[in-house]
This record gives C-alpha cells, sequence and structure tokens, in this order.
C-alpha cells in the first residue's frame, strides 16, 4: 500500500504537468473560389503522427503537445496545401479562423483546348500544302473543281 501511495504522490505532479503541455487548435477549411466547407480535409503537425480531419461542415478542433516552432499543414485532394508556422503557448488555445485553400492549377486539365508545338505547326502546315499541290497536278477537272 505505502508502493501505491508513493507512486501516486509521485504520478500525479507528472501527470498535471503533461496537460499543461497541450494546446487546442481550431478552425475551418473553404474552398477559396466557392467559399464551400470542405469535409475530411487532413490536418496535421508535420513530422508527427498526430493529425485530424475536418468534418462535414469543414471545422476542426485538435489538441497538440505545446512545442517551441512546429508547422501545421492542411491539405485536401487538388488542393494547394497550406503551412503555417506556430508558436504555442500552454492554456491558450489557438483559433485559426477560416482557412482558404485553394484549387491547384498544375492539376487541372482544361476541355477542348489543344496544345500545339511551333514544329507540329509547320508539319501541319506542309502536309496542307503537299496535299494541296497532289489535288491540283492531276489533270482530271472534277477533281480540280473539287479541290477548290
Amino acid at each position: 500500500m505505502r508502493k501505491f501511495l508513493l507512486f501516486l504522490f509521485l504520478a500525479l505532479p507528472a501527470l498535471e504537468t503533461v496537460a499543461q503541455r497541450r494546446v487546442a487548435l481550431k478552425g475551418k477549411v473553404v474552398d477559396a473560389r466557392f467559399h464551400q466547407p470542405l469535409p475530411d480535409a487532413l490536418v496535421q503537425i508535420s513530422g508527427t503522427d498526430n493529425y485530424t480531419t475536418t468534418t462535414s461542415t469543414g471545422t476542426f478542433d485538435f489538441v497538440v503537445l505545446v512545442m517551441e516552432n512546429c508547422t501545421l499543414e492542411i491539405s485536401y485532394p487538388n488542393c494547394i496545401t497550406q503551412r503555417y508556422t506556430l508558436t504555442l503557448t500552454p492554456d491558450q488555445p489557438l483559433d485559426l479562423g477560416t482557412v482558404l485553400l485553394e484549387e491547384d492549377p498544375t492539376l487541372q486539365q482544361p476541355f477542348g483546348l489543344i496544345q500545339l508545338t511551333e514544329n507540329e505547326i509547320e508539319e501541319e502546315d506542309n502536309q496542307v500544302e503537299g496535299s494541296a499541290s497532289l489535288l491540283q497536278a492531276t489533270k482530271d477537272p472534277f477533281q480540280q473543281a473539287a479541290a477548290y
């Protein structure tokens, strides 16, 4: 019984100091273009396994250990990852407010857009000229009229 009481008196102050070294983070993640909430966005402290995801309304509540400088990463598919360097202080919750995530323009493929290099354009012009000269090279008057 003495060992248990000794352990209890030694363990309680240690647990209290650990509890004081935690900070609550909260915020809301929305799309920068339409200002719609982004559900299931990943919110994590980089370099750790400490993460959470946003709710269906785009909000998150996150409890992290106090570190001198930590980087908070907020990511969502097809969006640019936002990184924030935070300096956390114990017993002071941090509200990030509304975090805007922009779409990544490098991942989007526009519809109906054909990209040609100058070489392809020059080759195409040569092919058209070559086929036009073939049509005009014949002596048949019907093919000459159809070529125009």
